[in-house]
């Protein structure tokens, strides 16, 4: 069987229950010797509790939309923080906002006022998206050692090269993964790095933004580890008749 290596993002609308489809397909995708990699914006925090309650061990964790990794002990192995200089000054920019509520350093494991830690990324919650971007937008001129987005009601600002397609390009280049064997669900704008540099596919639940860069239909996650798993039948057939 030839190793397939499938990189997707985890959300509300997936079912983590220890007895759901979903969980028992991923659980069956890799005790075939596949690999599993989670690569989202949330925090390790976050993804650790969704899957607390089954059986499944991704690979590799990337989180922070790129700007860390851990593996499936969730040691970290890779990250990029903000430059520290650039922290506080951002900082007072977000807390001195009338439409931001609540602003943190985001510190891998938590979020923290205490700018005297490394920042992983920076987050803030504002009450007007559009007056946010206003906002992202002016810190992004001033500090051009970083970028950011926004999703989930929240501003998310990390270092200019962090991306989830640096992130996947580290794992890549260090444990030398096949470019071919890698099969990415696309959901968010973040994902079309990934998408383009492998074998992409698109989440049923995708953004408009990112449709319009592909032809494919939308598959869910299940359907693409099913597919998957009967390519590698067929596969195993073709070995067998030569």
């Amino acid at each position: 069987m030839l190793l397939k290596i499938v990189v997707s993002d985890i959300d509300n609308s997936m079912d983590f229950n220890d007895n759901s489809k979903l969980i028992k397909i991923i659980a069956k995708f890799i005790s075939k010797g596949n690999m599993f990699i989670v690569a989202t914006n949330k925090t390790i925090n976050y993804v650790a509790d969704a899957l607390a309650i089954s059986e499944v061990e991704p690979a590799y964790y990337i989180c922070n939309g790129g700007a860390c990794i851990f593996d499936e002990y969730f040691n970290i192995l890779y990250r990029k923080d903000i430059e520290h200089e650039d922290v506080r000054p951002i900082l007072n920019i977000l807390e001195d906002d009338e439409n931001i509520l609540e602003a943190y350093i985001d510190t891998t494991h938590g979020f923290a006022s205490n700018t005297s830690m490394a920042a992983n990324g920076i987050v803030a919650r504002p009450f007007d998206y559009a007056k946010a971007e206003i906002t992202l937008n002016s810190i992004v001129r001033k500090y051009p050692s970083v970028h950011g987005y926004i999703n989930d009601s929240w501003i998310n600002i990390m270092d200019k090269a962090v991306t989830k397609g640096s992130a996947m390009k580290y794992l890549v280049d260090t444990y030398h993964l096949k470019k071919d064997d890698i099969f990415v669900l696309g959901q968010d704008l973040n994902d079309l790095e990934l998408m383009e540099e492998y074998n992409g596919f698109l989440a049923p639940d995708a953004v408009e933004d990112i449709k319009k860069y592909s032809e494919e239909e939308p598959t869910t996650l299940e359907e693409l580890l099913e597919n998957l798993m009967e390519m590698d039948e067929l596969e195993e057939d073709a070995m067998l008749d030569l």
